[in-house]
Formats: structure tokens, sequence, C-alpha cells
């Protein structure tokens, strides 16, 4: 019982350890707690237009 205690301790250590590491490098790269997008991703009319010609080159080698 304790071994497996031990080896618990050193699991939750080294996993807390990483999660500091790691949280210090992407504050060093300026993370500052949220993800900012560029702009709002929304599908246009050439998204569309994409998709129907796409589409049906995509499926065709299922439906033969």
């Amino acid at each position: 019982m304790r071994i497996l205690g031990n080896m618990i301790g050193a699991a939750f250590l080294r996993s807390y350890e990483r999660g500091e590491r790691i949280y210090l490098a992407m504050r060093a790269r300026g993370f500052e707690g949220k993800i900012e997008v560029m702009q709002e991703l929304r599908m246009g009319r050439s998204d569309f237009l994409f998709l129907s010609l796409f589409l049906p080159l995509l499926l065709l080698p299922v439906m033969i």
C-alpha cells in the first residue's frame, strides 16, 4: 500500500510540475488566459459554392 501511495504521489508531483512549466512557457509567449480570434468564422457564398462543387467529387468514388 505504501508503494502505491508513493507512486501516486510521484505522478501527482510530476504532473503538477509539468503543468507549471507549460503555464510559464505560455505566459512567456504572451498568453493571457483567452484565445483571440482574428475574425469570426462564418460560411459565405464562396464556401457554399466550393462545397456544392467539391462534395459531389468527393462522394463519386463511394457511389460507384
